[in-house]
């Protein structure tokens, strides 16, 4: 979340700063210590687990209290950092947009790029790819690589 997070602020850096009244080179309107303050419920979803489950690994497939808490603290994280890399793709890539965006309050209405409550498809799209990305991330190094256990997961 943060590199890729961090290379989508840069790109198309010109474009941001002639739309974003407070944009800052290299940071855009996101300063490091946004991000880190945004990262503060995973990373309090980490401490827990470790703490009431133990060392990091697989989702389990045990049934007991640990094992759903666990699970439950692992897909917080994971859905937390989905959700934060889903919103940093649609602002950064959004407001790149060719067409004019509109507000999600009211749809028929067009607004500038960069408005807050203004969505693209471009933006929508990079916000599920951020999304995508998260849970992909999250498959590749997390999950057990049994088929038979991944089908067992969806039904946790």
């Amino acid at each position: 979340f943060y590199k890729t997070g961090s290379m989508l602020t840069k790109y198309g850096a010109a474009v941001k700063q002639k739309l974003e009244d407070d944009y800052v080179a290299g940071e855009g309107q996101r300063g490091a210590g946004q991000v880190l303050a945004c990262s503060a419920i995973a990373v309090a979803c980490a401490i827990l687990r470790r703490v009431f489950v133990g060392t990091d690994g697989p989702l389990s497939l045990g049934v007991g209290e640990l094992e759903c808490l666990g699970n439950r603290l692992t897909l917080a994280f994971v859905a937390f950092f989905g959700c934060c890399a889903g919103d940093t793709y649609a602002s950064e890539l959004g407001i790149l947009s060719k067409a004019p965006p509109r507000l999600v309050t009211k749809p028929w209405q067009m607004a500038k790029p960069g408005t807050n409550g203004g969505i693209s498809a471009l933006g929508t799209a990079a916000s599920a790819a951020g999304g995508i990305a998260m849970g992909l991330c999250h498959g590749l190094f997390m999950f057990p690589l049994s088929l038979r256990d991944v089908a067992a997961l969806a039904y946790v």
